[in-house]
């Protein structure tokens, strides 16, 4: 065993905490919202298809640079519409900010291993300091 129960013990109290967390929270409802909306299902699965379209057109000698445009066209349009779509935004949003949290974690227990501050310019304007 890597590791002792001491150790596994701790690092389950961590991710409960972790998980009651509202980021955490809110980055699983707004990925399962999106993950579960049929609207933006249906433009993953026509930008799949379109890509793998494409593929196969780029794989061709005798290439349709029409018909390839097109397709790049509305791979295009498919990816500004999925990233406008309010639930990607939810998500996006709700992923950054869990990002943010999950790296304070994880930098505050490298701190807690080695004494250094990742990133650590010694100016405390350049962050929100050590404290």
């Amino acid at each position: 065993m890597i590791m002792n129960e001491e150790v596994l013990v701790a690092v389950k109290n961590l991710c409960d905490l972790m998980k009651a967390d509202p980021r955490y929270i809110a980055v699983t409802e707004a990925g399962k919202a999106y993950s579960d909306d049929p609207a933006i299902s249906a433009l993953l699965i026509e930008y799949q298809a379109q890509q793998t379209a494409l593929t196969d057109l780029y794989a061709k000698d005798d290439r349709d640079d029409g018909i390839i445009d097109a397709i790049q066209g509305r791979l295009n349009e498919i990816y500004s519409t999925i990233i406008a779509h309010p639930l990607y935004v939810a998500f996006k949003e709700a992923s950054d900010e869990y990002e943010v949290y999950y790296k304070a974690i994880y930098d505050e227990m490298e701190f807690q291993l080695t004494g250094k501050r990742a990133g650590c310019t010694h100016d405390c304007s350049t962050c929100s300091g050590c404290h």
